[in-house]
């Protein structure tokens, strides 16, 4: 995904368009997943801590930065 990202980033700027750029956090484990709220105001949504700690790893991958897992992890 970031190979691909960045080949569209080069194209797209040669072109005189936007330049793509996207950060991603993953993580697993146990979360909750649904509609969730109340009847006037419901949002499908996924909760637990495990998705707050993949929206933590999103945050700290700025630009032109990579983060590789250690295999033996």
């Amino acid at each position: 995904m970031q190979k691909k990202c960045r080949e569209l980033k080069e194209k797209w700027v040669k072109e005189g368009l936007f330049p793509l750029k996207i950060r991603v956090g993953i993580n697993t484990g146990e979360v909750v997943v649904g509609n969730m709220g109340t009847r006037k105001k419901l949002a499908y949504t996924v909760l637990g801590s495990d998705v707050n700690l993949a929206n933590r790893l999103e945050i700290e991958c700025t630009s032109g930065r990579d983060y590789d897992i250690p295999p033996n992890v």
